[in-house]
C-alpha cells in the first residue's frame, strides 16, 4: 500500500494521515459486495468473517433495477434463513518491500 506522507500540502499546516478502514468490492452483474474491516483489525492482523446475502440478486440483473450494494454483516442470523448467505474472510498482512 502506498502511504500518504505527512507534509504541508496546501501551505496551511502539516496534514497527518492515518488509515481508518479498508474495504473490497466484488461485483456480480449490477450487484456490488463490499466487505471491509477497521484499523484495529488491520493493525492486529485479525481475520474478519463477513456474511453477505444471496437474495439481493433477484431482479438485480435487470437494467430497470437500481444497482445494489451489500457491505455485509458479522451476524449470519441478521439475514434470516442461513442458506440465503455466503461468507468471506478478510485478513490484513504487512507487505514486505
Amino acid at each position: 500500500m502506498d502511504r500518504f506522507v505527512d507534509e504541508d500540502y496546501y501551505g496551511l499546516c502539516v496534514c497527518h494521515w492515518e488509515i481508518m478502514a479498508a474495504d473490497f468490492d466484488m461485483k456480480v452483474g449490477r450487484m456490488s459486495f463490499s466487505p471491509g474491516f477497521f484499523v484495529k483489525d488491520v493493525r492486529s492482523g485479525s481475520s474478519v468473517l463477513t456474511y453477505l446475502s444471496k437474495q439481493v440478486d433477484a431482479g438485480a440483473h435487470h437494467l430497470a433495477m437500481p444497482p445494489f450494494n451489500d457491505s455485509g454483516n458479522p451476524r449470519r442470523e441478521d439475514y434470516g434463513v442461513s442458506g440465503n448467505t455466503f461468507s468471506t474472510t478478510l485478513t490484513a498482512e504487512e507487505c514486505q518491500q
